[in-house]
């Protein structure tokens, strides 16, 4: 029984039936409808506050790329002052008001749970959840994410991978 399985295997083309299988797991992935899987792990992430980690993480970025970026920002500025305001140095000021008021937001909305922006964060991750689950041009944006990863080259190659290794 075994050497007949063995010569079973050994007969097939492997090219042919490794490009048979791929192509049924493009065409299994390219049918599930992902949105609204999505849709309720998001749910369940916020049920479960595990989303906070996430939104504490986009905060803590903020923070790091407005300090990183600062220079561009008084740069922006003092191109947009006006003459005025660059001899006066008013812009300089203007500029460090600026960045400071915005340090000081994220900080605030890094201790602060109830931060009216972190709030209106938390509603927008409750709206993508909801509208991953039920709205249908959401649904749609992500079938063509989908259709775009599968088509990507890398995943091409993932899915090589595994068939070579299974």
């Amino acid at each position: 029984l075994r050497a007949m399985e063995r010569s079973m295997w050994a007969a097939l083309d492997q090219d042919r039936l490794g490009g048979m299988v791929k192509g049924a797991i493009v065409q299994r992935l390219s049918a599930i409808d992902f949105a609204p899987i999505l849709g309720e792990a998001l749910s369940a992430a916020i049920r479960e506050d595990r989303h906070v980690p996430l939104l504490d993480g986009a905060i803590r970025w903020a923070s790091r790329t407005l300090e990183a970026n600062e220079h561009l920002i008084r740069q922006m500025i003092h191109d947009r002052a006006g003459s005025i305001l660059r001899w006066t140095g008013l812009d300089e000021t203007l500029a460090d008001k600026i960045i400071d008021g915005l340090l000081r937001l994220l900080d605030e909305m890094s201790i602060d749970p109830a931060h009216p922006l972190r709030v209106r964060a938390e509603d927008g991750l409750y709206n993508l959840a909801a509208d991953l689950q039920d709205d249908e041009h959401m649904r749609a944006r992500v079938a063509a994410l989908r259709d775009e990863l599968l088509e990507n080259p890398a995943m091409r190659r993932w899915i090589d991978g595994m068939w070579e290794q299974a």
